[in-house]
């Protein structure tokens, strides 16, 4: 495990959330995403972002389609086999409202659909133009 990550699992919500507010807004990622659910202040979080990662969630595929890679979507990981389901509407960069400044903006548009579909049905739709 990434030892920025499990610095991360050994800190409570207040610590992350400073971390996160400090944070500037990187690039929005492309491809596959390992991800690692981390639950805040619990004595026993790696164990958890492991179970997570085992039966729940693996991460996110990033499909950035726009000419300047700035909105696409993402698609999540879930389940032992990586099914990939929850697609979410990727908008680039916006002023977040947790940290006040600019983070990339996720807007969840389908929910529970297989990937081709929904990857041919939100690339169809105009919300992103």
């Amino acid at each position: 495990m990434d030892q920025s990550i499990s610095k991360w699992l050994s800190m409570d919500r207040e610590q992350l959330d400073r971390i996160y507010q400090e944070a500037s807004a990187g690039a929005i990622p492309t491809g596959d995403a390992r991800g690692t659910a981390i639950v805040a202040g619990a004595t026993l979080a790696q164990l958890y972002a492991r179970f997570a990662r085992l039966f729940a969630w693996q991460g996110k595929v990033f499909d950035m389609f726009s000419p300047d890679q700035q909105q696409g979507i993402l698609i999540n990981k879930v389940s032992a086999w990586s099914l990939t389901f929850i697609v979410a509407k990727c908008t680039g960069v916006r002023v977040g409202w947790m940290a006040r400044k600019p983070s990339s903006s996720i807007i969840l548009k389908h929910l529970f659909l297989p990937r081709k579909s929904a990857m041919k049905s939100v690339r169809s739709s105009r919300a992103f133009t």
